[in-house]
């Protein structure tokens, strides 16, 4: 008889040879994890052997998964990820609308409802990091070769702040206003978590660069699982907790620790990848063949989807046309973490158990098909995109005002994120001051330190919102006040500033709004609070118009 230990050990040892051998022909070793599992799994069924202690790996899987979330971060970088950002927005911020009504499509043919939509579009926004790199260096322009890699970054980040999203509101149908809000809400969290860990990291640099590189790893690793923890009391996925951490911890990472960083990532992928198929083929999830045939079907039309997505959002990023095809191609797999993200989504019961099996065989599907496509999209390489002149002519204007927009996203985003962190860190304080009001018994004191805390918070978030909100309202009136005097193009592009610069602020405020409401403030300290906003904003707007309309 085969017991419970031989058995992890058996899989492990099968996962490993086969993840082996599909890495070495299909660039992805996580298929031959998920094989391994399986087909150890159903070797142990076949021979009479208590398979019953195979249904409790939730330990491994989630360790491989703290890793795994651990490594995507780690990949990215922030440095990384900042370069050719507009040109990236642009392909897919174009790209978004049409995976959405893609997923809303497939998800309606399929009967999948509301909760298979969301889980389709989860699917939709991320490519494989691992396929499309590997054949991102392959991509002959310099340029596009790293574009490659940096939207694939982009898209890594995208997906887990759209699950957080999923994973925190549940999933339903909100209004865009308030999917802009959340957007904001988690981001300005994530960028103050990450702040705090820059700024300990950035104290502990010496101590943390004299270290060996298994010591340096281990130490950024627990920082990781510290953070999945945080992350786990915020009401957030613990696994973005060791993401963030990832990113902010990539630039202490050098060459023997990338080493070594590949190795752990391997045994992360392989202990949670190993146990997900062993658990496919226990009969309590066994699949059948109408299940099979979805993710099939859903794994092609996923590929081709983003093939067409990507490529639409190229042309209005003024990539090259010459390029476009391969391009897309390069970043058509879809990404292995949409099995990790369904996966918490059943357990949380958000999400039917037929998803998992659905979900394991789309992915491995789109990695499969992906390649080979890619290698027949070569050859039309040489091609140009034959359009009329005049066409071309109208997309290398709408190409130019989305970049111009893009850049203004950038600027006004990168404004409203720093006050969100004055804001959230504001709250913190004062609830922290409140908690420990209450177990401190001397009164004066207690009074003395909530009424100052309040004073010193209040202050922080008013400056700080006088501040943006001051820049967004100058730049409307600005842009107002000279339209008059510019051709159509630049009045094309004040307008673009004006609607973007004032629903950003209408967004701002409105998130403001919402996270005062979520704090559990005491109902004076949040009403005093939401006064002085509306007076400040009130009065900065009679302000910066008068003053507007007198240059004039």
């Amino acid at each position: 008889m085969v017991d419970f230990v031989t058995q992890i050990f058996i899989i492990l040892f099968v996962g490993s040879i086969l993840g082996w051998v599909f890495k070495k022909f299909f660039y992805s070793s996580f298929i031959g994890y998920v094989a391994g599992g399986f087909v150890a799994t159903l070797l142990f069924i076949n021979l009479g052997a208590d398979t019953s202690g195979l249904t409790q790996l939730g330990f491994l899987k989630s360790l491989g998964l703290t890793i795994f979330a651990f490594e995507i971060g780690l990949s990215i970088g922030i440095e990384r990820l900042l370069k050719s950002f507009n040109k990236v927005l642009v392909i897919e911020l174009v790209s978004y609308p049409l995976l959405w009504i893609s997923a809303k499509v497939i998800a309606g043919i399929a009967g999948l409802g509301i909760a298979g939509e969301a889980m389709l579009f989860l699917m939709l926004i991320d490519s494989s990091s691992s396929i499309s790199i590997a054949l991102a260096r392959t991509i002959q322009s310099d340029e596009l070769r790293a574009l490659a890699v940096v939207e694939s970054n982009y898209e890594d980040l995208a997906q887990f702040i759209t699950f957080s999203m999923i994973f925190v509101a549940g999933v339903s149908k909100p209004a865009i206003g308030s999917i802009a809000v959340n957007i904001l809400k988690i981001v300005g969290l994530l960028t103050l978590l990450a702040y705090i860990l820059l700024v300990v990291m950035k104290r502990l640099r010496k101590f943390v660069l004299r270290m060996d590189a298994v010591s340096k790893y281990l130490l950024l690793l627990s920082i990781a699982l510290l953070y999945s923890a945080v992350m786990q009391n915020l009401s957030l996925p613990p696994l973005l907790g060791s993401f963030i951490a990832g990113v902010v911890l990539s630039e202490y990472i050098g060459g023997e620790e990338l080493t070594l960083m590949s190795g752990v990532r391997e045994l992360g992928l392989l202990l949670y990848f190993s146990s997900l198929g062993s658990q496919l083929a226990l009969p309590q999830f066994s699949t059948n063949t109408a299940q099979l045939l979805m993710g099939i079907t859903i794994g092609v039309v996923a590929t081709i989807v983003r093939i067409v997505a990507i490529m639409i959002g190229s042309v209005m990023g003024a990539l090259d046309p010459r390029h476009i095809l391969p391009y897309a191609t390069v970043l058509s797999p879809v990404s292995e973490s949409a099995i990790v993200l369904s996966d918490i989504l059943i357990s949380q019961g958000a999400l039917s158990t037929v998803f998992r099996a659905v979900t394991v065989v789309a992915v491995i599907t789109s990695m499969l098909l992906s390649p080979a496509i890619y290698r027949k999209s070569l050859a039309s390489s040489f091609l140009k995109i034959v359009l009329p002149q005049k066409i071309k002519d109208i997309l290398s204007h709408i190409s130019s005002m989305l970049l111009y927009s893009s850049n203004l996203l950038i600027e006004i985003g990168r404004d409203m994120v720093k006050f969100l962190v004055v804001l959230l860190t504001a709250i913190y304080v004062l609830h922290i001051a409140i908690v420990l009001s209450k177990y401190i018994y001397i009164p004066l004191f207690n009074t003395m330190l909530v009424i100052a805390s309040m004073a010193v918070c209040y202050m922080a978030i008013l400056i700080a919102f006088s501040r943006v909100i001051r820049k967004m309202y100058s730049r409307v009136f600005g842009e107002i006040a000279s339209l008059k005097s510019v051709s159509l193009e630049e009045g094309v592009a004040r307008f673009i500033t004006i609607a973007i610069t004032a629903l950003s602020t209408t967004l701002l405020i409105s998130t403001l709004y919402t996270i005062l409401a979520e704090a559990n403030l005491p109902t004076s300290l949040h009403r005093a609070l939401v006064i002085a906003v509306n007076i400040t904003s009130i009065m900065l707007l009679i302000y910066v118009a008068i003053k507007k309309l007198r240059k004039i």
